[in-house]
């Protein structure tokens, strides 16, 4: 039998604000996902939901917090 040892890589991608900001935005346009990965380049389905999840938690990065909330609610829907 023979042993072989797998290595698995993973690259990191660091995405400018103004991507994020303008995926909140397609996302509050009701764009989906895949729409969004689309037009953006992104690569992984899970950033852009990562992105929206912090948008509607209230991230405290600049990135998005700076965009405004699409209503006055206290727990930001």
């Amino acid at each position: 039998m023979k042993l072989t040892e797998v290595f698995f890589v993973s690259i990191r991608v660091m995405y400018p604000v103004e991507i994020k900001e303008e995926a909140i935005k397609m996302k509050l346009a009701s764009k989906t996902t895949k729409e969004i990965m689309n037009t953006l380049n992104t690569k992984n389905p899970a950033q852009v939901k990562i992105w929206w999840r912090q948008y509607r938690n209230g991230a405290s990065t600049p990135s998005v917090s700076s965009l405004t909330f699409p209503c006055q609610c206290s727990f930001r829907c």
